[in-house]
């Protein structure tokens, strides 16, 4: 999941313009952030008093989507472009009350007048912005004007400006309780300047400050009350732990927990959208946490800086809090979001407590002094001479050891591992957050015939496979257990193959099954060819397979390997057994003629000659009744009798083998045709026809027809009679024409109607 990071809300914030003196009719000029003021100053007489003069200055947040593409230009490890370095400016300590103990005198004197006034109860008010009045008497004034000195009046003006913009920027970053601060600031200020003799003096007669608010003076009492409300419950969430480490950690899970990274949001850079809102981005999550430190009484830092990853920087803002005299990092952004789907809602620790050579191997990141460089800015300017570099705890460089607790641990095998018989493997341990130390691990396998275990140095562990089976391998640390599914597939022995034959459709493999076995694999290969997998079978009684994929006239090979639970556990035989394929004959058509039972078949390809053969239901072996050429595809068994039932079947061959054979065959009952006695017409319109009895059969079939091709013929049927000649007169036909007719017998089965042959057709014509 690509993270957003943002810019820290006085970022791209801080007076960069000149304070211009001006005449009291002169209107207020709006300045950005990045221009200059290039209004030329009128030269004003020595002792003269300068009146309203009007600056406003508008506070500018990086875009909410901003990203930067990381370059090598930039170089890991450098601050990137407009950053100062920190290194030998200033000590923050531990016993410091924020960044307010290293703003001058006039500065911090400003900085506490901020804090009396936006403290003040009720706070005053011009429309939606909060105002700070400062006459020539307060001592926030007085103290300014006591430090300011230079040869020129810009030079007092720059003071002036740079006292003004670190005392705002120091308090912002101190008191992210004081959430109601807006985003815009207007200055008015009036002072007295003498010039003379090449230098000056300047005393401030009146300052005034108008803030943006995001709230209005009616909805500011609602929003605090609430927010306090917020702030005590993530306190006393926190309070439940009983020694500072652990009330950390309980403020940091609180806010991971409750707080959902928004981009966007309305306010999302402050405490406020963090606590009250669950709606925060990174400044929100460093803003919240201290706060909540600061009711806890644990010192804590808000950091602004550079995120790094592989292909990206961005600004961002985390914390440093201190434990044992030492300072750590703690990223609530990034244990809520690093590497985290939408869906997972775990509380990770990855950035909890870490030193500046902590890494996150798990999220493929470097240490976290790559990762997070501070700017040692509060805020940006392109006056160089304006600007000051605030100075950021100096970090641990590993991370917390004074306590632990172990959030999760992880084996690098999974869930499941596969391993064979006799073979050894290492698995390895992780534990989180990497500053969890001393953690005593226990070892244990739920079957020790099946998988041993014994535990190594450094979180290691030796996994031996004893024989076949599954244990489970699992390992605690601090009440948390993890698991490992092994599965070991036992040395079974080679299957011993006994056939491997032609079927209708494939060819048929046997194997003699072997003890231990829960399935096997069949491997085939042509001539020249290398083994393939062919099918795999579960069972252990499994021992046989078909293979109806072959091909016609084609040779194949088959070998079988023994399985346990879809693992190869045996050898296998390296010639197999072998087959020549050859397609079955089927027979078409099966039917009673005057001669005999007529068989027809089709042909097979490659195949240089039939073999026919014949039994009856009784018999349990079939007999070679032919053998018939290559261009043979029909046959007449003239050797049948009326009444008995035969079943056929046929195989092709040649030199190379022989083809199986259909073991139901092709069934059908003998059925002689029937013979006539005679055919005479009768009276007016009528014929009669006679026949000779067929034993067995159920009745007979006459048609008549005046075509000879028996077109549109009708049929009569008649029963059988134990007369030797039965006959059927035939009336209402029409006198003079003639007819042609013919006669079937037929027997009645279980399966439908089976008839004999046809008669020979007979004509006759009627009388009219």
């Amino acid at each position: 999941m690509k993270q957003r990071f943002f810019a820290l809300l006085l970022a791209a914030a801080m007076l960069p313009a000149l304070f211009p003196t001006a005449y009291a009719e002169e209107s207020a000029e709006e300045i950005l952030i990045g221009e200059e003021d290039t209004a030329q100053p009128a030269e004003i007489p020595a002792e003269t008093e300068e009146e309203s003069g009007t600056v406003s200055i508008r506070l500018q947040d990086e875009p909410a989507e901003q990203t930067v593409i990381y370059t090598d230009t930039l170089g890991v490890g450098k601050p990137s472009a407009g950053r100062i370095s920190t290194a030998a400016v200033h000590t923050y300590e531990i016993s410091d009350k924020g960044f307010v103990d290293q703003l001058d005198v006039g500065s911090r004197a400003l900085y506490d007048a901020m804090d009396t006034a936006l403290r003040d109860n009720p706070i005053q008010w011009s429309g939606n912005q909060v105002v700070i009045c400062l006459d020539e008497d307060s001592d926030a004034l007085r103290t300014l004007s006591g430090t300011l000195e230079g040869d020129s009046r810009e030079e007092i003006e720059q003071q002036v400006r740079g006292a003004v913009c670190n005392a705002y920027a120091a308090y912002n970053y101190d008191h992210p309780e004081v959430f109601w601060i807006g985003k815009e600031i207007e200055q008015e200020n009036t002072f007295l300047f003498a010039e003379g003799n090449g230098s000056g003096t300047a005393s401030m007669t009146g300052m005034t400050l108008r803030i943006s608010s995001p709230f209005s003076e009616q909805s500011l009492p609602t929003a605090r009350n609430q927010f306090a409300a917020e702030l005590n419950a993530a306190a006393a969430a926190a309070n439940q732990g009983n020694t500072a480490y652990q009330k950390l950690r309980l403020a940091h899970d609180y806010l991971c927990g409750s707080v959902t990274y928004t981009a966007g949001a309305a306010r999302a850079y402050s405490a406020y959208g963090a606590l009250v809102d669950k709606k925060a981005v990174c400044e929100g999550y460093s803003r919240a946490m201290k706060a909540v430190c600061d009711m806890l009484g644990i010192p804590c830092v808000c950091i602004s800086g550079t995120a790094v990853s592989k292909t990206e920087r961005v600004s961002h803002m985390w914390n440093a809090v201190s434990l044992d005299s030492r300072w750590y990092a703690v990223d609530c952004t990034w244990d809520d979001t690093a590497g985290k789907s939408a869906e997972d809602s775990a509380v990770l620790h990855t950035f909890f407590l870490v030193g500046s050579g902590t890494s996150a191997p798990e999220l493929e990141l470097g240490k976290f002094s790559a990762t997070h460089q501070p700017s040692g800015l509060l805020y940006e300017s392109k006056d160089a001479e304006t600007i000051k570099t605030f100075a950021y705890p100096m970090m641990s460089a590993s991370a917390y050891t004074g306590e632990h607790i172990v959030d999760a641990i992880r084996l690098n095998c999974g869930s499941a591992l596969s391993m064979n018989e006799g073979g050894q493997q290492t698995v390895r341990l992780s534990v989180y957050p990497e500053s969890a130390r001393g953690v005593k691990l226990v070892w244990k396998t739920s079957n020790r015939n099946v998988a041993a275990v014994s535990a190594g140095e450094s979180g290691r562990a030796e996994i031996t496979a004893v024989g076949g089976g599954t244990a489970v391998i699992s390992v605690t640390a601090d009440d948390i257990s993890v698991s490992c599914a092994v599965k070991v597939t036992p040395k079974l022995s080679t299957p011993k193959m006994t056939s491997a034959l032609t079927r209708v459709g494939g060819v048929q493999v046997k194997w003699e099954c072997v003890s231990g076995a829960n399935g096997y694999r069949i491997c085939r290969r042509t001539s020249g060819g290398s083994w393939t997998k062919l099918a795999e079978v579960s069972g252990a009684m499994e021992s046989s397979y078909t293979d109806y994929s072959v091909r016609n006239n084609m040779t194949y090979a088959y070998t079988v390997y023994a399985l346990y639970d879809g693992q190869t556990a045996s050898g296998c035989s390296s010639s197999g057994k072998s087959a020549y394929y050859l397609r079955t004959p089927e027979i078409l058509t099966i039917s009673n003629r005057s001669s005999g039972i007529r068989l027809t078949w089709n042909s097979v390809s490659r195949a240089t000659e039939y073999s026919l053969y014949r039994k009856s239901p009784k018999d349990k072996k079939w007999k070679k009744i032919a053998v018939l050429g290559a261009k043979m595809t029909g046959y007449t068994d003239k050797k049948v009798s009326n009444h008995n039932t035969y079943i056929y079947t046929l195989r092709a061959g040649n030199s190379k083998g022989m083809s199986y054979y259909h073991t139901a065959g092709s069934t059908l009952r003998r059925i002689s045709q029937v013979s006539w006695s005679s055919l005479k017409r009768g009276s007016a319109k009528t014929l009669t026809a006679r026949w000779k009895r067929v034993a067995y059969v159920t009745g007979y079939e006459l048609q008549y027809s005046t075509k000879s091709s028996m077109k549109n013929a009708k049929t009569i049927r008649v029963k059988s009679s134990g007369s030797s000649v039965l006959s059927k007169t035939v009336g209402k036909l029409t006198g003079g024409r003639t007819y042609y007719v013919r006669i079937r017998a037929y027997k009645s089965l279980d399966d439908g109607r089976t008839y004999g042959a046809w008669s020979s057709t007979k004509r006759v014509t009627v009388k009219r």
